[in-house]
């Protein structure tokens, strides 16, 4: 082999090998990315079910708070009778059962 063709072999050799080596990284990268990226799904999930239980929580002492402080009483009466029905919707679905 001419020395002319076998430097161009050598590079060649050593670009491939800096390929293989950027190649390998960007697999690394990916896949701890990957990794991150379903830890951060999980943790959205988490988050949004707390915020559901929280909203719950926050409607539950606006009504506490509105049967407490006895302002508008037709508001407080629509909310205990809307309260009524889910319960009552609630053992019948327990009954039916």
């Amino acid at each position: 082999m001419t020395n002319e063709k076998e430097i161009l072999l050598n590079e060649f050799k050593s670009k491939f090998k800096q390929l293989v080596a950027i190649c390998d990284r960007l697999r690394e990268e990916n896949t701890m990315l990957r990794a991150k990226k379903e830890s951060l799904e999980r943790q959205l999930e988490s988050k949004a079910d707390e915020l559901t239980v929280l909203s719950s929580q926050y409607d539950n002492l606006k009504t506490l708070n509105s049967l407490i402080s006895g302002d508008n009483t037709h508001d407080t009466k629509i909310k205990l009778n809307r309260i009524v029905r889910e319960i009552d919707r609630c053992l019948s679905l327990i009954d039916s059962n």
